[in-house]
């Protein structure tokens, strides 16, 4: 099985009809593969390794589908991720920007929003805040995942290991 769409926890009953429709119009017309192969890692502890196991893994379906460009990185360690830090990038995701209106950013605007490896590896990764607490909620983190799911072939979350409200 697969996932063909995101939907916050808190999903109204017509989102969550319009999304079972979407879905089953996909798999009628034979596009099962419409939106990103998503992998996820979720932490077991810290300094366990998951932020580079997170890059190696893009790293190596990036390299499987020889197309660099079309394989996203996302660090949702919103406030102390690491991940752009190891692949020596500026992070450029600024969540503050679009929470107040999550339905902006469009295609564009995550271009803006995004670093770029060497390799053509898309980073999507925000500046280390960690004396400030997370300030996302569900609906940020769905509009983002679905527009990097639009957007790329593939993504590799890096998930952090202290659960948020939206991480359900």
């Amino acid at each position: 099985s697969h996932v063909t769409d995101w939907l916050p926890a808190d999903a109204e009953s017509a989102e969550i009809v319009e999304a079972c429709e979407r879905a089953l119009s996909a798999r009628r017309a034979g596009d099962g593969q419409s939106r990103a192969q998503c992998v996820a890692f979720v932490p077991a502890a810290g300094g366990v390794g998951t932020t580079s196991l997170a890059i190696q893994a893009a790293y190596l379906l990036a390299s499987r589908a020889r197309d660099f460009s079309r394989t996203c990185l996302v660090d949702l360690n919103l406030q102390s991720g690491c991940l752009a830090d190891y692949l020596d990038l500026e992070p450029r995701f600024d969540a503050e920007s679009i929470r107040e209106e999550p339905g902006r950013l469009d295609g564009r605007l995550l271009e803006m929003m995004l670093a770029r490896h060497a390799t053509g590896l898309a980073v999507l990764a925000s500046a280390r805040t960690p004396t400030q607490g997370p300030s996302a909620d569900g609906g940020l983190v769905t509009t983002v995942l679905s527009a990097v799911s639009d957007t790329f072939q593939c993504m590799v979350l890096d998930l952090p290991l202290a659960w948020q409200d939206w991480t359900f």
